[in-house]
């Protein structure tokens, strides 16, 4: 990143996503067969999708099963700039063996892949490497980058 910020974006996550929400919506359609939308604010709160989305606020698209549902979770970094990532619920009791885990964890890049390459063909949409991505505005860096940071940890299993 930045000699100033000192920081480092997660890797290996996620991607970076330039577009509006209804591209981005358009894109997950495509990817999880049925799926509830809600936004998770970096507080832990749950409420619907309707109204601004502040910078830090989490949008889960969730499969709408009940077994290990699969879920897109975009944060919003910046206008109409998303941290996306694909993962899924996983049991409460683990995976019975490390096959099992090993295949969750396929199906969990197999949906970020799909998802790349399904955005990449929406006009007016861009997407980077967090590795190799640098905010916007330098005095909003180390906000965004934590941003980054809290939703990786939280949504990767």
């Amino acid at each position: 990143m930045n000699q100033t910020t000192n920081a480092r974006a997660p890797s290996g996550d996620g991607i970076i996503v330039y577009c509006d929400l209804n591209a981005l919506r358009r894109a997950v359609e495509r990817v999880l067969v049925d799926f509830i939308e809600f936004i998770q604010t970096e507080e832990g709160k749950h409420h619907p999708l309707s109204g601004p989305i502040q910078l830090g606020d989490t949008i889960i698209f969730k499969e709408d099963i009940d077994l290990m549902p699969a879920e897109i979770v975009a944060a919003n970094i910046g206008k109409d700039t998303w941290f996306v990532m694909s993962t899924s619920e996983h049991p409460s009791t683990g995976f019975p063996t490390g096959k099992d885990a090993a295949k969750a964890a396929e199906a969990e890049l197999k949906r970020l892949r799909l998802l790349k390459e399904i955005l990449s063909k929406e006009k007016g949409v861009t997407i980077k490497s967090p590795e190799k991505w640098h905010p916007d505005q330098m005095a909003d860096a180390k906000r965004v980058l934590q941003i980054m940071r809290n939703t990786s940890r939280r949504f990767h299993h």
